[in-house]
């Protein structure tokens, strides 16, 4: 640790927009690095601020933000830089973060949070862009009757941020309707391969589908939730399969093909462009605890609306079809909260048509409205 003595040495020279150049060279008084290793930090420290360079970014440690870093991966992937020199360049960034957040300097460390994904080291799945998930998700609402059943897979690889396993094998006892949350806590077989507990709040467009989706195929509390392009229940392979269909979908191929890690990778990205804190990100990504449901929602209230929020707003985005019907939703919603004099609503809220619709996919909105008197039929 530390002397506090002198940090408020250091506290007087470095801030959030001080250079990650600045930052290193201002810890060499507190570390004991051989002249080799400072060396080798230097240039670590140097490839990222050239990044943030071609970016037209400042090399300031408040662009030390996840979206960034994954990008600043995904690019030395595609310049076949070794998957060890990668990581090392992570490790040297998250150190300096670290000595910089005890300090109180910075208040996250993202290059502790980003994954390098393992194994193959020659492949890298991309991460999409908004306009290719648009794509995908277009693809998934427009699919024939007769493969209907992998809609829900494709859009909870989008949304969810799961991992290959626990996609794989998700029942329909993860569902917890009444809080529109998935919630793989309570079953030991679908907990993902690092055992982490996650809960996960569902868009509404996606919760109905889910429970269209139950009821069509009269799926039980122990079925598995999901299936694969076969119609059989989901696996891994299955799962494989259909990353692949996806990425003939974007024209995507060879080391450019999408996969499940793609997607986790992909919605954790854009969380953190729009904003989401690293806490709500990592949140959704999974915990290392597993304790009683009803805790978790209690103790990790706020990250489940803030994940709630924009998980929405990035279905509302996507699904251009059903804009306008998901506006009025969040209007009814919005209307629910407060007291309605009925006898100054000249004409109906909303059309017939839509209040049919919203009886299908959101009843409990539907039931306010006819309660409030804002449809006549």
């Amino acid at each position: 640790m530390v002397d506090m003595l002198d940090t408020f040495l250091i506290d007087e020279h470095i801030s959030l927009h001080s250079t990650f150049s600045e930052a290193l060279e201002a810890m060499r008084g507190y570390k004991c690095w051989s002249e080799s290793t400072l060396m080798s930090y230097r240039k670590d420290v140097m490839h990222f601020e050239e990044y943030l360079c071609e970016m037209n970014l400042k090399c300031s440690l408040q662009n030390g933000k996840l979206h960034l870093i994954q990008k600043w991966i995904k690019k030395q992937r595609e310049e076949e830089i070794s998957f060890t020199t990668i990581k090392r360049r992570i490790a040297c960034l998250s150190s300096i973060f670290s000595f910089y957040r005890d300090l109180g300097v910075v208040q996250q460390n993202c290059f502790k949070a980003v994954e390098v994904p393992p194994g193959h080291q020659d492949h890298h799945s991309p991460i999409l862009e908004m306009n290719q998930l648009k794509q995908l998700y277009r693809y998934a609402n427009e699919l024939e009757e007769d493969e209907a059943h992998i809609r829900p897979t494709i859009k909870l690889l989008i949304f969810s941020g799961l991992r290959n396993h626990a996609l794989s094998n998700l029942k329909v006892q993860d569902i917890h309707i009444e809080k529109s949350l998935l919630c793989l806590n309570d079953n030991a077989e679908t907990i993902n391969a690092k055992h982490k507990v996650q809960i996960i709040p569902l868009p509404p467009i996606l919760m109905s589908e889910l429970i269209e989706h139950i009821n069509k195929h009269k799926l039980q509390a122990e079925d598995k939730l999901l299936f694969g392009l076969s119609g059989l229940p989901l696996g891994d392979k299955a799962l494989n399969r259909l990353t692949n269909r996806l990425s003939s979908v974007l024209q995507l191929s060879g080391d450019e093909k999408i996969t499940p890690h793609g997607f986790r990778a992909t919605i954790s990205t854009l969380l953190s462009e729009r904003g989401i804190d690293l806490n709500s990100i990592r949140f959704l990504l999974g915990h290392a605890e597993k304790d009683n449901l009803h805790y978790y929602i209690r103790r990790y209230g706020r990250h489940l609306q803030v994940l709630r929020r924009e998980l929405t707003h990035l279905e509302e985005e996507l699904s251009d079809k059903d804009q306008d019907l998901i506006s009025q939703v969040q209007d009814c919603k919005n209307t629910s909260s407060e007291e309605v004099d009925t006898d100054t609503v000249q004409s109906p809220y909303i059309p017939t048509e839509t209040f049919i619709k919203l009886l299908q996919t959101h009843p409990d909105v539907a039931t306010i409205i006819l309660q409030k008197g804002l449809v006549q039929l």
